[in-house]
């Protein structure tokens, strides 16, 4: 005999004690054997798993991600054996992508399924999505036990293999077979609830700026008045930004979208990405940061979304698309461009990879050479006699030793050759400088400059010199 219990858990990463009871009800009598597996394998007993109560409970100590799983019982006696699987999933907390628009709760206390969000509210209106685009029904919950979800397209069950706590169902890439009504129900032993979506599927680019989910706009429900966003230019590194504005009497939805050319290499690098296809362009669906902000202008509000690019790439660069949509389902867009420019702009002069060759290699050469010319240059003024600094130059002149200065000579008459005498009555040269200095200023000594025979250099008589002393 087997007890209704609760066979799905979603529990933290890091919570102290759990358990998984066997529901198996049996007279002391009978001879009983319990087996606990995980995905099919035996349980290894650690100092984290143990059994308790002749093997009905499963205890775990500290629960990891591991642990996640689906685990089986199966009770064997001597009357045949029967089975329960429970499922397991571990989250962490500070890392749960899941929100709770997303996800299936268990509740603190036994009760029947409730919603977590107002379902009239969020999608009592038709939906409509692009082909191509991603399509995303949510129907989150709580209960105890966990309710169990099943999904119906026009009432025929849909066979899904989410985790039992996600609330959501996706299609991604939709086509136009996918239009339709579609149904949520979640269900435990205590009630159930259901929730109901209609759905099409198709090129809404394709008329033009405005769609409307519900054919003409009415004039009690005006479709929003889209304002921006603007073309921009933006250098390599920095941060690019669009704005767009839209005036509406409610809070709109505000998208946005690039246009792409290769979705095939968008998907390869992000396999999650969201490419939409309308009007034969296709468009990405961004999830960079964007920040929202709402002000009031007379009755209607101004509702102000910023998309913001940091480190901008060549790859931004393109056309971006702000797509607003109200929620009586009229849809308005605007695209601006976003163009891409170099850091430091070399387009001026032709700057590229080819180019760079041709200035780099004249340069370096003329370096080179002005290095090796220096260096030839300082080894010949330190090593003048080296041959190399010889070879095809004159040798330089030889140096003359400068004059000796005149030994001192008595008193009189001086005779050193006879083609010179002494002239007495001429002003004397008084030789003072740098090379010579008399000695005794009375003594000087003078040139008989009207009996001067010119000579080569070398000579004996190009050396002689007559000097006379004055009393």
């Amino acid at each position: 005999m087997l007890m209704d219990v609760e066979r799905k858990f979603r529990i933290p990463l890091g919570q102290k004690q759990f358990k998984l009871v066997c529901p198996v009800i049996t007279n002391d009598k009978d001879m009983l054997m319990i087996q606990w597996t995980k995905n099919g394998e035996q349980v290894e007993w650690d100092s984290r798993y143990k059994l308790a109560k002749d093997d009905r409970e499963l205890r775990m100590k500290t629960v990891k991600l591991d642990d996640s799983g689906r685990y089986q019982c199966q009770a064997t006696n001597g009357f045949g054996h029967r089975t329960v699987d429970f499922t397991v999933h571990v989250y962490d907390p500070s890392e749960d992508s899941i929100s709770l628009k997303d996800a299936i709760v268990l509740a603190n206390s036994t009760s029947a399924p409730a919603w977590l969000i107002d379902m009239n509210l969020d999608w009592s209106s038709p939906m409509q999505i692009n082909r191509g685009g991603r399509m995303e029904l949510r129907c989150p919950s709580r209960g105890n036990p966990l309710p169990e979800i099943r999904w119906y397209k026009n009432n025929m069950r849909i066979t899904t293999d989410t985790p039992p706590h996600i609330a959501s169902f996706v299609i991604d890439p939709a086509g136009l077979d996918d239009s339709g009504e579609y149904r949520c129900v979640l269900e435990n032993r205590l009630g159930s609830i259901e929730a109901i979506f209609k759905v099409t599927v198709g090129d809404f680019f394709d008329d033009g700026r405005r769609i409307s989910a519900h054919g003409p706009p009415s004039d009690q429900l005006p479709e929003p008045i889209i304002d921006q966003p603007y073309n921009t230019t933006v250098r390599v590194g920095h941060t690019a930004q669009f704005l767009c504005k839209a005036k509406s009497p409610q809070s709109p939805l505000i998208k946005w979208l690039k246009e792409v050319e290769d979705p095939v290499a968008i998907r390869r690098r992000d396999p999650n990405a969201t490419i939409v296809n309308a009007s034969g362009m296709h468009l990405l669906v961004l999830e960079q940061t964007q920040v929202e902000s709402m002000s009031r202008e007379g009755p209607e509000h101004l509702y102000t979304n910023r998309l913001v690019i940091p480190m901008v790439t060549k790859e931004h660069a393109g056309r971006y698309i702000c797509v607003v949509t109200s929620t009586q389902g009229h849809i308005v867009y605007k695209a601006a461009q976003l163009n891409v420019i170099a850091a430091y702009d070399f387009g001026s002069i032709g700057f590229d990879m080819d180019n760079f060759w041709y200035f780099v290699i004249p340069i370096s050469i003329l370096f080179v050479g002005l290095v090796v010319g220096a260096i030839a240059w300082l080894r010949c003024n330190q090593e003048p006699s080296s041959p190399k600094c010889l070879t095809g130059k004159p040798p330089p002149p030889p140096r003359i030793p400068p004059p000796v200065a005149p030994a001192e000579y008595p008193r009189g008459v001086t005779e050193f050759n006879q083609e010179y005498t002494i002239d007495k009555m001429r002003s004397p040269i008084i030789l003072n400088n740098s090379m010579f200095h008399q000695k005794y200023p009375m003594g000087i000594a003078t040139l008989d400059r009207n009996n001067i025979q010119r000579a080569q250099r070398g000579d004996q008589s190009y050396l002689n010199a007559v000097y006379h002393s004055v009393n």
